[in-house]
């Protein structure tokens, strides 16, 4: 049993969190609420913690998730602003090992040089269309 296909089929249609897990329960699941809810089938040993399944199936993510707002691994990155350290080239020595590493790091390092001055991204595409 594919606990991650079930809880999706389960969700639409759903007002609340208690709603699918009662529906997990009526079809003979064991749910356990410790810290975590932990759910598994009838022919399982051990209980499934349902965050292990991944970041769409923690407690909180199934409740945003159900209200119809994006799933958290499906919203985009946000940019923090600060900038990332650069590759140091000189010093590096699978750089200095392999031409193909040594010009990729050059281009990261440009590429995240960009991001530290326009942060929306808005030179991302004249930069790739030159590269």
């Amino acid at each position: 049993m594919k606990f991650r296909s079930v809880i999706n089929r389960l969700l639409p249609g759903c007002t609340d969190l208690e709603d699918p897990l009662r529906r997990l329960q009526r079809k003979g699941d064991e749910l356990k609420w410790d810290k975590y809810i932990s759910a598994r089938t009838p022919g399982q040993k051990q209980f499934t913690r349902l965050k292990t399944l991944g970041a769409d199936y923690a407690e909180e993510a199934l409740a945003t998730r159900i209200v119809g707002r994006p799933c958290p691994s499906r919203q985009p990155k946000q940019l923090t602003g600060r900038p990332s350290l650069l590759i140091d080239i000189q010093n590096n020595i699978k750089a200095q090992q392999s031409a193909g590493y040594k010009h990729w790091a050059t281009i990261e390092n440009l590429i995240r040089a960009a991001e530290t001055l326009l942060p929306d991204g808005a030179w991302h595409w004249k930069f790739r269309e030159t590269v």
